[in-house]
């Protein structure tokens, strides 16, 4: 079921990028192309080729991130490289005002790959000390099967989910990211794999 309340965007892509929320915050894709989902249904899922694809989410008044919010995704990947599902910063480096969801990663401080998680997700910073959710060991998700993910923050609660267990949580009540598109597959680390 996909809940309708304070709903800002739905993307089932059924062979397309438009967004079923009826609020026409249609999502641009650059290069990608679709698949099967997690039932079997052909061309809808979104799948990324992990070198040039990418897909921009333009939602004004959903960056920057501000009171509660939850994204849910669906994602499968056979990739063990560290890639960026979703992002909202201004440079491949920023860490200042950013937020970033990975596989196979850690602070972009951390140089040591033995020391990554299996799902990074940092704001506002490095990830390096403070502003982070991590979990698992390196390479945990990319065994090319469907996993499910959830971000939420519920007042200055930030939770992370993963195929219905609460992995992690912390607190942060202020601004997350800048005033700019969401995307998914950004560089430096594009996200090879099928998203849905």
């Amino acid at each position: 079921q996909i809940p309708t309340d304070a709903l800002v965007a739905f993307y089932p892509f059924n062979n397309n990028t438009l967004d079923s929320s009826g609020l026409s915050n249609d999502a641009n894709a650059g290069g990608c192309s679709f698949a099967e989902d997690r039932f079997g249904n052909e061309n809808t899922a979104l799948l990324l080729n992990g070198i040039s694809d990418s897909l921009i989410i333009p939602i004004d008044d959903f960056t920057p991130l501000t009171g509660d919010f939850t994204f849910s995704f669906w994602l499968k990947t056979s990739s063990p490289e560290t890639m960026n599902i979703f992002s909202i910063k201004e440079a491949a480096f920023d860490t200042i005002n950013n937020f970033e969801i990975q596989l196979n990663g850690n602070s972009i401080l951390q140089t040591i790959p033995e020391l990554y998680y299996a799902s990074f997700i940092y704001w506002n910073g490095s990830g390096w000390v403070d502003n982070r959710l991590a979990e698992g060991g390196p390479g945990q998700y990319h065994n090319g099967q469907w996993h499910h993910f959830v971000v939420k923050r519920n007042s200055d609660t930030i939770q992370f989910w993963h195929d219905r267990v609460l992995y992690h949580e912390t607190y942060y009540w202020g601004t997350i990211g800048d005033a700019i598109d969401l995307v998914v597959g950004s560089l430096p680390h594009r996200f090879n794999g099928t998203i849905d």
